[in-house]
């Protein structure tokens, strides 16, 4: 079983990675964007500020209510279901 992700999870994989096009900054100029991936259901969604606006960063708070385990007390996600990964999808469009 998978532990849940949460944002101890996303700087570790940000440490693991960093020298590869597996962090946000290291593939942004190849139009890749921060993403989630429920690899039970197939749901992808872009990382998202809370208040609906693309992020350049993977952060769990504009992830969708289903994916939620628990919030701290300021309301920001901190656990999100164990089936979901973080990744990146290519923008349409773009090359």
């Amino acid at each position: 079983m998978r532990r849940p992700l949460t944002e101890i999870v996303l700087r570790r994989e940000n440490e693991v990675f960093k020298d590869t096009m597996g962090v946000s900054a290291n593939s942004a100029h190849q139009h890749f964007l921060p993403a989630f991936k429920d690899v039970v259901t197939g749901e992808v969604h872009l990382s998202l500020y809370p208040d609906g606006t693309l992020c350049n960063i993977h952060i769990l708070d504009g992830l969708p209510e289903k994916w939620i385990i628990q919030r701290n007390t300021q309301g920001r996600v901190t656990v999100v279901k164990d089936s979901v990964i973080s990744g990146f999808v290519r923008a349409l469009g773009r090359r």
